[in-house]
């Protein structure tokens, strides 16, 4: 299964689960579908979104992260340099 397919599975699951619609399941993703599809650990995307470098949105004890956003940061991370966020 490659990433495409994987996320539009887990759109598919967000989109029944937390009553949207599937375009909007696509732009976010919860925190362990992100760290399956991206490859990324669950503690650096936590630490993204502490540092606000992610936004996010919180549905009871589910965080869903944007997937605009994560793409970017993911692609900054696969060259293994993040950039300052300001102080």
């Amino acid at each position: 299964m490659n990433a495409d397919d994987a996320l539009n599975g887990a759109a598919a699951q967000a989109a029944a689960q937390y009553g949207m619609s599937a375009e909007q399941a696509l732009a976010y993703l919860t925190t362990t579908d992100a760290q399956r599809i991206y490859d990324i650990p669950a503690r650096t995307i936590r630490r993204w979104i502490h540092e606000g470098r992610l936004t996010h949105q919180r549905d009871g004890r589910t965080i869903l992260v944007s997937c605009d956003e994560l793409d970017q940061l993911a692609d900054i991370r696969a060259g293994r340099r993040l950039p300052r966020t300001p102080k």
